[in-house]
């Protein structure tokens, strides 16, 4: 449903964020595969060297990976093994009421 009073302030920023972020890829796309004389000729003369338009990428490629590997290594540190004695609860606890073995379970 469209509101009568016009964009909310979350779309504005969205927009703007987006087409921020264009105009930011479309210059470094532009700074990337140009040669040095034709930025010139634009009159670009102050940029970084053309080294980082493959080191900056391939960093950033990296810490995702290396992000998701140490995310995934602290859920695995922070689960309980399944040996732990308290797991036995749950399999006695499938069992009908008269059946079921009382006793206190002690983790280790």
């Amino acid at each position: 449903m469209v509101s009568a009073r016009g964009a909310s302030s979350v779309e504005v920023y969205g927009f703007v964020g987006w087409t921020t972020s264009i105009v930011a890829y479309v210059a470094f796309l532009i700074w990337a595969y140009l040669p040095d004389q034709s930025l010139r000729a634009l009159g670009i003369t102050y940029h970084p060297d053309k080294y980082w338009a493959i080191a900056l990428p391939a960093w950033v490629s990296v810490a995702v990976v290396f992000t998701y590997w140490m995310y995934e290594g602290a859920c695995m540190l922070s689960a309980v093994p399944a040996e732990r004695r308290h797991y036995e609860a749950e399999a006695v606890d499938a069992l009908p009421l008269d059946t079921r073995e009382r006793k206190i379970l002690v983790p280790r």
